[in-house]
């Protein structure tokens, strides 16, 4: 039996596929409590407008992998969204690795500049069946979507032509990841943005490096971190850890994890207050931890 529960405020018409039962969210941060912590997260932003001119893209964190196509010719980037070279093309994920039951972004049309318009989105899962159509009013929504725990390997992204015959299909803030069901339990880590300063004060444009500090304690010890899984942002997932080293930081004799991140990859906007950090053990135990932080220079 299909379910056609969504949660959140209902800003778009939804028509779901029969394939499997189907859990819709047109709130981001539901979505996001939705799906098990370690996730793949792209947000396009190092993209320039007409840039990527290239067949494919691929993305991989934490396991997963996607690969982004266009079903002809190439992809195409708008100011920091994907987008293909051809209107009648359809944007084309195909997922390896961790199984995919979670995906969530901004679906949108534009017209040839990247503008956005109002119109339907056509979302085809895994060879032809039944879409998801998503009547898009504002550019700045987002839909995603957990199956009954069936695994996705493809997705298809078009920009239905009824409308607006020359509508070109869009995609932003782009996660891929699994539902939460049976997710295990995350391990909540200590960690210190910038050690030894209070306030951190951070300016959101610097193109500088933080450093981030897992702190041994005495229910964690912070050498057991997969350092490779390690990333760090406004939502945990935004920036992979550039090194890191192990020392003593607040000196109790026991060695604390500290690691680097850039500033600009961090998806820090003017008044965050948080940032959060994620991560595996070397046993694959998930782990999370959250520290405060203070923009400046935003004006």
């Amino acid at each position: 039996m299909l379910n056609r529960t969504i949660l959140g405020v209902l800003m778009i018409s939804i028509t779901f596929p029969a394939w499997a039962d189907v859990t819709g969210f047109t709130s981001r941060s539901e979505f996001e409590a939705s799906i098990k912590p370690g996730y793949l997260f792209e947000n396009f932003d190092n993209l320039a407008y007409g840039g990527l001119f290239a067949p494919s893209m691929r993305l991989e964190q934490q396991g997963f992998v996607a690969t982004i196509t266009a079903s002809e010719d190439n992809l195409y980037s708008g100011s920091g969204n994907m987008s293909t070279n051809m209107h009648d093309a359809a944007i084309v994920i195909t997922f390896s690795g961790e199984a995919v039951t979670a995906v969530g972004a901004r679906f949108f049309p534009s017209d040839i500049h990247g503008y956005c318009r109002d119109g339907k989105m056509v979302i085809t899962l895994d060879n032809g069946e039944p879409p998801i159509e998503l009547e898009i009013s504002d550019c700045t929504e987002f839909f995603g979507f957990t199956t009954d725990g069936s695994a996705i390997s493809e997705i298809s992204i078009q920009a239905d032509k009824s409308r607006y015959p020359d509508n070109w299909p869009n995609i932003d803030d782009l996660y891929i990841g699994s539902r939460s069901e049976d997710a295990p339990h995350v391990l909540p880590v200590v960690i210190d943005i910038k050690p030894g300063d209070f306030p951190n004060v951070i300016n959101p444009n610097s193109k500088g490096v933080i450093p981030v500090a897992i702190l041994t304690t005495d229910s964690f010890d912070a050498s057991s971190v997969n350092f490779a899984t390690v990333t760090f942002g406004a939502t945990g997932v935004e920036a992979p850890a550039l090194k890191a080293t192990m020392a003593d930081l607040n000196m109790d004799g026991r060695p604390d994890m500290v690691m680097h991140f850039r500033t600009d990859k961090l998806g820090i906007k003017c008044g965050d207050t948080l940032l959060k950090l994620m991560g595996l053990t070397q046993k694959g135990e998930p782990l999370s931890g959250t520290d405060s932080i203070r923009t400046v220079s935003c004006k």
